[in-house]
């Protein structure tokens, strides 16, 4: 509270019955907490995915929600095609680049990895990782719901649909630009609370640990860095592999109604969370023929897969 008027000034209203300034004015001010608008004023061009991530946990409804995923995807291509040039670059200089201008870079971990092999004198090779000998079991499945009946297959010890889901559960999920013929090859897409949701009596939205111990069996993954071979497992999981799998590009829908990728990616919910308003997904990516495991906020539409109900059979 600051005294304006000292005594020196008939106030317009009447005064504030405070001593010694019978005739004074008071003016207040208050401290405001930071709002949406200027916390996105200061974020929108933001380098850190992580201070992005923490603006979408705070405001999961705010009206700035499209333009931060969309900077996020900005921010990781960037980081993908700086990590592209490293690795043509394949040289010390090239990883030591990357390193200094991606703070946050998901390829951190095999880039320091890679100057060590330099500064070693010896790049070396990556390991070979034989996949386990694994023995598929085509059979079918009807969804008593709506009668939908689809192809499943054993795999890793577990029974897995090798087709997308197709439920229809209300809000939260749609057909790729809203076209039933999407939905009869690529299913539905889901938010991460439909999906949830979606899977039929017996079967559940498989976990992290789960699609992970999957994608390690058929070669491997990247998540940060290469494990294993991810390239080995994106040919082996995707439609026509030697899994029977059948991942599918099926595409994925933004929060403001857009469609994307259809043909280019196949994105896939767990039931993993990785944050308040993340969880982990694994993405089949047709321009880098890699298999992909990372976070996504939770209000996109990605494509779902059930699990029959069995204990997790993931790998560490």
């Amino acid at each position: 509270m600051e005294q304006a008027t000292e005594g020196r000034q008939t106030p317009v209203f009447k005064p504030l019955n405070v001593r010694g300034d019978d005739s004074g004015q008071y003016v207040f001010r208050l401290k405001l907490a930071e709002s949406e608008a200027s916390n996105w004023e200061r974020l929108k061009n933001a380098v850190s995915i992580a201070a992005l991530l923490e603006f979408l946990e705070k405001y999961p409804n705010g009206k700035n929600v499209q333009e931060a995923i969309r900077r996020i995807e900005q921010l990781e291509a960037e980081d993908q095609a700086a990590w592209e040039m490293a690795e043509q670059g394949d040289s010390l200089g090239s990883y030591l680049k990357y390193i200094h201008l991606r703070e946050e870079g998901r390829h951190l971990e095999a880039a320091r990895k890679k100057v060590e092999e330099f500064r070693a004198g010896n790049k070396g090779k990556a390991q070979k990782i034989n996949p386990a000998a694994l023995i598929s079991f085509p059979n079918t499945f009807t969804d008593p719901r709506d009668g939908q009946t689809y192809r499943t297959v054993e795999l890793n010890g577990q029974h897995w649909m090798a087709q997308n889901l197709n439920f229809d559960v209300g809000d939260g999920c749609w057909f790729y630009k809203e076209d039933p013929k999407n939905g009869e090859k690529y299913g539905r897409l889901y938010t991460w609370e439909a999906a949830k949701k979606a899977c039929p009596q017996g079967w559940r939205l498989p976990t992290d640990e789960e699609w992970r111990a999957l994608a390690m069996a058929y070669g491997g993954l990247w998540d940060g860095s290469d494990k294993g071979d991810p390239k080995k497992a994106y040919k082996a999981l995707l439609e026509g592999g030697d899994s029977g799998f059948s991942a599918l590009l099926g595409g994925y829908r933004y929060t403001d109604g857009s469609f994307r990728r259809l043909g280019d990616y196949g994105r896939y919910w767990s039931a993993t969370e990785s944050g308040g308003s993340s969880a982990r997904f694994y993405a089949f990516d047709r321009n880098l023929g890699k298999l992909f495991r990372n976070n996504i906020y939770k209000g996109l539409g990605l494509s779902c897969r059930c699990v029959q109900n069995a204990p997790s059979n993931g790998i560490d």
